[in-house]
């Protein structure tokens, strides 16, 4: 959009932040578009209005979120890495039956990441399967390195990892 503006609109618009980009856009003054500067001032004034309206939902859903979270399971989120969205995927895997969760072989499995006996019989291997959102999860964050070290210490050929 700026790259095809007018060089006045432009140059005026150059060098702030996205932050102060939109802030500064969603204030500029706008008219009913008349030629193609002032079209161009009117988009930009819409489309900042509505990020700043849409990011204003989004810490809203987060904070519902959060709160419904922290209203189950208090402590799930203070752990180092899982955060709202990681948090409740694992609670929506977990499912209405988290006693199926009774170890962390049963959380390894759920994550995809238990070994499983490869067809010679000698060496364990992932079992990649699971849910595939918490499997995602760990491919996506650094939890799968505590599930590597779980996985492992199941199989007795690493430390636990405590906590």
């Amino acid at each position: 959009m700026l790259v095809a503006a007018d060089p006045v609109l432009r140059e005026a618009l150059s060098g702030l932040s996205t932050t102060m980009l939109i802030r500064h856009c969603a204030q500029l003054e706008t008219t009913t578009p008349q030629d193609v500067t002032s079209a161009a001032v009117y988009t930009l004034h819409v489309l900042a209005r509505r990020i700043l309206a849409l990011t204003e939902e989004v810490h809203d859903l987060q904070q519902r979120l959060t709160d419904t979270i922290t209203g189950h399971t208090p402590t799930l989120l203070t752990h180092r890495g899982i955060g709202p969205d990681t948090a409740a995927a694992l609670l929506i895997a977990a499912g209405d039956n988290p006693d199926r969760l009774r170890s962390e072989a049963s959380f390894a499995a759920l994550c995809g990441v238990n070994p499983q006996q490869a067809s010679s019989g000698n060496q364990p291997s992932p079992a990649h399967v699971g849910s595939p959102r918490v499997v995602d999860l760990f491919r996506g964050s650094g939890l799968h390195v505590r599930a590597r070290l779980v996985r492992e210490g199941a199989t007795g050929s690493a430390l636990r990892v405590p906590g």
